[in-house]
């Protein structure tokens, strides 16, 4: 493997692990206080007995997965933009 990727592997894990430990660490305010109720999947996962890391790692995948949805919506609207006249003039 070319050593630039390597490079770019390791810093996006490094990253990606810095990103599941903050999310954790919310998590963990949810499992402290019972009251907070702003998310719903941290609230229903601990309710259903998902640790932390579980929890961290469903909040990621969908956070690519609602990120893939937008990027595939602005593309539909730019493609059919672009095949009306009026928003080419």
């Amino acid at each position: 493997m070319d050593s630039s990727v390597v490079f770019i592997y390791k810093k996006l894990i490094r990253i990606g692990n810095q990103f599941l430990a903050t999310i954790e660490s919310t998590i963990e305010e949810y499992r402290v206080d019972a009251s907070k109720t702003e998310s719903k999947l941290f609230r229903k996962g601990i309710e259903d007995g998902y640790s932390n890391s579980e929890l961290s790692r469903m909040a990621l995948f969908l956070l690519f997965t609602s990120l893939e949805n937008t990027v595939i919506g602005i593309s539909s609207l730019i493609t059919e933009l672009s095949l009306q006249r009026l928003y080419i003039d």
